[in-house]
């Protein structure tokens, strides 16, 4: 009796057996079933993301380690500082040269003279450098004064005798730019963007408005498809801490927020980010990505002066 139950038995459990070899556990468990045989117990519980969480934070706590934890606050101004200064070069960088005028001669090369490449333009004088743009990073909400914030004034993009009168232009999102030929010949105004983008031709005397929507994170290339040596930059900005040095490298950046740690952005045609070996205030630094970090104490009138090597410009 006891054979022939253990032949039965074994008789039962072949179809498992071959079910494993044939078509894995998981039919097996099918197969196993119907025959008779108890497949293994699968777990279907769902995990608790919270009680996960909770735990991990426990561990995490007791060891030292980090873990998920809430977003950190945003640093609150203590007032509002103004920054301004000077940026000049220290050497004789090297000469930008000539730009190749090839059309519209006589409105673009009056009289026959020269029109150089405005790529690096230092001051005579001063050695101050223009049209370096220095732009405030990630700054919002409360610490974004009233003046910085809102549309602002349209900002005057002109150009005359075949240039862009504004080789370096700076406004926030929101501001409209006013794009006017003065010239008696035809323009093609085009801006090359990341975030934004035009393509106009203005005929002699015309004007357009153009309103950037987003910001720029470097300059965006404007240049003049009938004349391909103009050549200027426009920088869009999400509120008004941005601004470019002028021709004695100057500049001043109004009602920053005081008491926080603050993220200047420079950017230069030539050198883009790389400012390096520099020196801001008599101390040698190497600024990282070219950003210049500082903070400002409540109505403090900031003034620095960063000064950059000719070397870095190139031969």
């Amino acid at each position: 009796m006891a054979a022939a139950e253990d032949f039965t038995m074994r008789s039962s459990m072949a179809p498992c057996k071959t079910s494993v070899r044939r078509l894995g556990w998981l039919a097996c468990a099918v197969i196993a079933t119907a025959a008779g045989c108890e497949p293994a117990r699968i777990d279907t519980v769902a995990p608790n993301v919270e009680a996960a969480k909770e735990i991990r934070l426990e561990i995490a706590t007791k060891l030292g380690t980090k873990t998920e934890q809430a977003p950190a606050e945003e640093a609150k101004k203590t007032g509002w500082a103004t920054l301004k200064g000077r940026i000049v070069v220290v050497g004789t960088p090297p000469s930008p040269g000539p730009e190749s005028v090839t059309k519209d001669v006589e409105v673009c090369k009056p009289g026959g003279h020269p029109v150089m490449k405005q790529t690096i333009v230092v001051d005579s004088a001063t050695g101050g450098l223009a049209n370096v743009a220095l732009y405030a990073l990630k700054l919002t909400g409360d610490n974004v004064h009233e003046s910085a914030s809102g549309k602002g004034d349209d900002v005057l993009f002109d150009q005359k005798e075949c240039v862009f009168l504004s080789h370096l232009a700076t406004m926030r999102v929101g501001q409209k730019l006013k794009v006017l030929n003065s010239d008696p010949v035809s323009h093609n105004t085009m801006i090359a963007g990341r975030q934004n983008n035009l393509n106009q031709n203005l005929g002699p005397g015309q004007q357009l408005f153009f309103e950037p929507q987003k910001p720029e994170s470097v300059p965006a290339a404007v240049s003049c498809s009938i004349h391909p040596w103009m050549r200027a930059y426009l920088m869009p900005h999400e509120n008004g801490y941005v601004t470019a040095t002028g021709k004695d490298g100057t500049f001043e950046i109004a009602n920053l927020p005081a008491g926080i740690d603050l993220k200047i952005q420079l950017w230069h045609e030539v050198l883009q980010k790389k400012f390096r070996d520099i020196e801001v205030d008599g101390k040698k630094q190497s600024l990282s990505n070219g950003v210049l970090p500082l903070k400002l104490e409540n109505d403090e009138k900031k003034e620095i002066e960063i000064k950059i090597p000719a070397a870095a410009f190139g031969a």
